[in-house]
């Protein structure tokens, strides 16, 4: 019975010190957001009152009609003299040749709209001090990695955007923004490839004396500017999704960088045809694949045929003869002044010109 009696009391004993115990409790965490939006529609009624100028004189509005405007944005200026338009009028006939610095710094002041920023801002996942602007201008641009290519032609043509900013959610917004990318690299600022018509790339003369209030005169002629672009009248039609024709915008700059951003291969190939077309004295050469592989091994580059047939039919769209047909190929010959002697062949052969080479 003692025995019976102590089993007992040590189970009630644990019975009571479990029922007095902290119970663990297990809750289901659910993703989900933190704000709740709630959309209304209503309508906004104001008074609008006209206002009178104490002088006369002819007015220049800088804003259109329905646009709306910041505090403290100027609104429009009166020329009293004529010596607004007479200035304009001598304006337009000189160029001015800017460097890159002052250029983005001007631009950054014709608008309270821009923002300007570095590399490293474009590449962060948080774009709410940018994404909502209407010019970003970004300094010294080195965006050589093949994402930043990427993005910046998603948005160039996007009308909409994810905006996100640190501790908050992700919202959409109308994007309208263009980007100016100022860079002293004239061959690798960003990657560009060939046939890409999203880029307008100038090359801006640096200027002929250092005026240290260079900078200042520009600010001054900013209301002078503003005029000109909301009187203006554009003289193109709309001719692609960036506007333009294509052609108008493809420059020599724009070339030089697109040319830069080869691949090692297609260079060393363009190299080898323009090597062989000026030892040889001609225009163009014909060639088989096995014939152009030969000698790439011979010049020392490491190659795959598939690699060659690639750059042969995708980059530099050459087609091959419909038939098998007799042509002029080329071999190395070492013992002769000008590396290369020539040999008739058959087979489906590709032709390339000296045009057509320093056009890629």
């Amino acid at each position: 019975m003692i025995i019976f009696a102590l089993i007992f009391l040590y189970m009630a004993f644990y019975l009571y010190t479990y029922l007095r115990r902290d119970k663990v409790e297990f809750y289901e965490v659910v993703e989900g957001s933190i704000v709740n939006d709630t959309r209304h529609t209503g309508i906004i009624l104001r008074t609008e009152e006209p206002k009178y100028t104490d002088r006369a004189g002819n007015i220049n509005f800088y804003m259109r009609e329905g646009k709306r405007a910041a505090v403290g944005t100027r609104v429009y200026s009166i020329d009293e003299t004529g010596t607004l338009s007479a200035l304009l009028a001598e304006k337009t006939d000189g160029s001015v040749a800017l460097s890159k610095e002052n250029l983005a710094s001007l631009k950054k002041q014709l608008s309270s709209f821009s923002q300007t920023f570095t590399n490293e801002d474009f590449r962060s996942q948080f774009n709410s001090d940018w994404a909502g602007k209407l010019l970003i201008v970004v300094d010294e641009v080195l965006l050589n990695r093949r994402e930043d290519s990427e993005r910046l032609k998603n948005l160039s043509t996007t009308f909409n955007y994810k905006v996100e900013a640190k501790g908050k959610d992700r919202t959409e917004i109308a994007f309208f923004a263009k980007f100016v990318l100022c860079s002293n690299n004239e061959y690798l600022p960003v990657i560009i490839d060939a046939g890409e018509t999203r880029y307008w790339v100038r090359k801006i003369n640096p200027l002929q004396n250092d005026d240290t209030n260079f900078l200042q005169k520009l600010k001054e002629e900013i209301p002078a500017f503003l005029f000109f672009l909301t009187q203006r009248e554009l003289s193109t039609e709309k001719e692609s999704r960036m506007w333009f024709n294509p052609k108008l915008t493809h420059t020599a700059a724009l070339q030089k960088i697109i040319r830069s951003n080869r691949n090692r291969l297609e260079i060393e190939m363009a190299e080898l045809f323009l090597d062989i077309m000026s030892n040889m004295n001609v225009e163009s050469v014909s060639f088989c694949l096995n014939d152009l592989m030969t000698l790439l091994i011979y010049s020392q580059v490491k190659a795959e045929k598939h690699q060659v047939r690639k750059v042969v039919q995708e980059v530099w769209k050459l087609t091959s003869a419909p038939n098998s047909l007799s042509y002029t190929a080329y071999e190395i010959a070492p013992h002769r002044d000008c590396h290369y002697e020539t040999k008739r062949k058959t087979g489906r052969f590709y032709t390339i010109t000296k045009e057509q080479l320093t056009a890629i």
